[in-house]
């Protein structure tokens, strides 16, 4: 059981590793650049085999479908903002598309967005006869201020927000089980919310029924 190292790989300075996910095919880099650099996922060598312009801003965040070849992104654009001088500089603004790509053809293939925000975090909910919709993946995304949504590739599914105890507060992290039936969000003032999937009213007949049942346990006091 003990680790040995495989691989390495360095990047640039310009273009700094932000996010890192993995699944059998690809390792899945979101650098500060805005784009993905893709190594092979079965460690048969460390150059990186694949450079997808995702944002033209940094990534903040990238999701592998599990077992499958389909990534989600979400980043930000590098836009020039005027200030109170009239003076533009180039800053970074949140993108409020989110990017699903087909990598074995290396090209993009739609967008999602969220109804009030803009996405922080993404996360593929691994595929299980209760988390599918009309055989599409269901996709978490999460906002900074505290909204979560679940959506099939062509449909929003549910929306729900996260209690945040002030105007400063952010989601920091967002996690999905393996199974799919536990989605976890943990906040920048310490709070971690558990949502259950599909489990609060026993057996459902429909992927509909099983995330409209998603409930949140009672808060720390």
């Amino acid at each position: 059981n003990n680790l040995s190292l495989t691989n390495s790989t360095r990047f640039d300075l310009s273009s700094l590793p932000i996010a890192i996910r993995h699944n059998h095919h690809f390792t899945a880099v979101g650098c500060s650049d805005g784009k993905i650099r893709l190594l092979d996922g079965r460690l048969r060598s460390n150059k990186v085999v694949n450079v997808i312009d995702a944002h033209t801003g940094p990534v903040s965040d990238v999701s592998l479908r599990p077992d499958d070849v389909t990534m989600i992104t979400c980043g930000y654009l590098d836009r020039l903002v005027a200030n109170q001088s009239n003076y533009s500089s180039p800053q970074n603004v949140p993108d409020p598309l989110v990017r699903v790509f087909d990598l074995r053809m290396s090209k993009a293939m739609s967008t999602l967005t969220m109804t009030v925000s803009t996405a922080r975090h993404v996360k593929f909910i691994p595929s299980s006869a209760h988390t599918v919709f009309n055989d599409q993946p269901l996709v978490l995304m999460a906002s900074s201020s505290g909204v979560l949504q679940i959506n099939a590739m062509t449909k929003i599914i549910q929306v729900l927000t996260f209690p945040m105890q002030s105007k400063k507060d952010t989601i920091a992290a967002l996690s999905v089980a393996s199974s799919g039936n536990l989605l976890t969000a943990a906040s920048s003032s310490g709070y971690i919310l558990q949502y259950a999937l599909g489990l609060s009213h026993g057996h459902a007949n429909s992927v509909n029924e099983r995330v409209a049942h998603m409930h949140i346990p009672n808060q720390p006091k």
